[in-house]
């Protein structure tokens, strides 16, 4: 999920979650070095990422976009499936390959 700053909506945080769980902004903006975050707009997520809502894959190709990952989606399962920049094709990575490949910060972020 795409989230910005509140305040100067500048600061960009992909925040990557397991699919049953709920994010807690309070975190993403914890993790993210922010004062309040809140989710992007389809739009701004679109025009930031090059991809459609549900289509973002949980990497990040942008200097301006901070990649956070919760600990409880590497550390609970295997392997991740997510949509590889399309709604029509999935992927699946091997959770420790996706942490070395992505090298995202591993911080909570779910309720």
């Amino acid at each position: 999920m795409l989230c910005r700053a509140k305040d100067d909506g500048r600061s960009l945080v992909l925040a990557i979650l397991p699919g049953d769980k709920k994010l807690d902004f309070k975190m993403v903006a914890e993790a993210g070095g922010l004062k309040k975050a809140t989710l992007a707009s389809a739009e701004e997520a679109e025009r930031e990422t090059g991809c459609v809502i549900g289509a973002i894959p949980p990497f990040s190709f942008s200097p301006d976009i901070r990649l956070v990952v919760d600990p409880g989606l590497v550390e609970n399962f295997d392997e991740i499936a997510f949509n590889a920049g399309r709604l029509d094709r999935s992927m699946v990575l091997n959770s420790a390959d996706y942490v070395r490949i992505a090298q995202p910060l591993v911080k909570p972020l779910c309720v």
